[in-house]
Formats: C-alpha cells, structure tokens, sequence
C-alpha cells in the first residue's frame, strides 16, 4: 500500500487534513500506548475536519441559542462525520491486509476522570507528531490551514507509513501565537493562562454552554483558507 493512496482515500471521504505519525516518534502526553489498540502498532493516522465557520463567528461565550446549536452540530453532524471517516479509513486498510483501531468517540460516551471529560489517547498531541499543526497558547492545536478550528479522530495501525511532519514545523506556543493572547482575555471564566488551562473552571462552563469561544476569536481561525476573499 502506498501511503500517498491512503490520504487520497481519506481526503476523498471528505476529511480535510490527514497526517501519519510513527509510534516511537510519540510522547508519553499521548496517554494509553498504541499497542493497547492494536498489538505491533506501528503508526498513527489523524484525521482532521474543519468546523463550520458561521457557527463559530456567532459565539459570545454565554448561554444562548448560538451555543446550544453548536452542540447540536457537534454531536449530530461533526463528531460523526469523524466516526464515519475513522471507520471507513480502518476498512480500507483491512483490505489492504493491515489492522487498524479507530479510537475517535462521541464526546458524550467520552469517560470522566474526577469530574472531567477524559480521553484515552491524546489526539492533539498526536496531531503535531503528523504536522498538522502546534499548540498554541490556549492549549488547542493550531493547523496552519484553519487555526483552531478543527475536530480530530486518530486511528491506530500496524500498516509501517512515514511521518509527515517536517523537522521545522514543531513550534513553541509563543512562536505560534506571537504576542496575541485574545483568548486568554476572552475566556468567560478566565480558565486560560498562557499555554495554561484551568481544566475544573473550563470544565464547569462547558457543562453549562457548548463555549468554544476561545477557539472562535482565534485570528489565526478567522483567517482560514476556506473563506471566501472578494
């Protein structure tokens, strides 16, 4: 199988960024080991799907209809799209004689851990190890194409593909960011510092109203390569 004729397939079935990570090229941040998924793991896929950007730009970090569609479109459209994408990836490569785990979860079966929503496996970290993109300093990752403004699902395999990060494409939060700190001075309940998160304050308000405020005053979202010019 040729790696290029993989993220063909997967782009085709409508995700818009994909990227292959090495398992040793992995941190500990990553959480569960791959090997927990699939035994002689070898690699990791993340697939990447744009948010729509008008139900973002309506956001203003308050309980509203604005936030409660959010929700609704995260749940009922967006998290499943990703389910769908991860599954049809994992087929693909079955057919190809390899095994492959898609751990993306709906984010309402998404376990928590003393009060707080809890992954198995660190997406965003895997996220930078393909080079899709870097955390920025409001702890999201940060793609180049679209800013924040993404939702990941990562599949686990043992189908041997090369990283796609570059060398120089790993970058600190303050090279991301610059000087900008908007999210941090928007946040609702001031759970952000910089590259820091109050995990309970920011916990406690998206329980309340799907916020994502933070990812919707981004400026690095706002100027994504989807939107239109003229």
């Amino acid at each position: 199988m040729k790696p290029d004729d993989l993220m063909a397939y997967t782009k085709s079935i409508g995700a818009d960024l994909v990227g292959f990570a090495r398992v040793e090229d992995l941190d500990e941040s990553v959480g569960s080991l791959p090997e927990q998924f699939i035994p002689g793991a070898r690699s990791i896929i993340v697939i990447g799907l744009k948010m729509v950007d008008g139900i973002l730009d309506r956001l203003t970090g308050e309980i509203n209809h604005w936030s409660f569609n959010l929700k609704s479109y995260l749940f009922n459209y967006h998290y499943m799209e990703l389910e769908k994408m991860s599954g049809l990836t994992a087929r693909f490569l079955e057919k190809q004689g390899y095994s492959a785990y898609p751990i993306q979860v709906l984010a309402g079966g998404t376990p928590r851990k003393e009060g707080l929503l809890h992954s198995a496996f660190a997406f965003k970290r895997a996220a930078v190890a393909a080079g899709l993109g870097n955390i920025g300093k409001n702890t999201l990752l940060i793609t180049p194409e679209f800013g924040p403004r993404v939702r990941l699902a990562c599949l686990v395999t043992d189908a041997p593909l090369p990283s796609t990060r570059k060398k120089d494409e790993l970058l600190t939060p303050e090279q991301v960011c610059g000087s900008c700190k908007i999210c941090i001075e928007k946040c609702p309940v001031s759970a952000l510092g910089v590259n820091t998160i109050d995990k309970q304050k920011c916990q406690f308000w998206m329980d309340q109203c799907q916020c994502a405020l933070c990812m919707a005053v981004c400026p690095k979202g706002k100027r994504g390569e989807k939107r239109a010019t003229g």
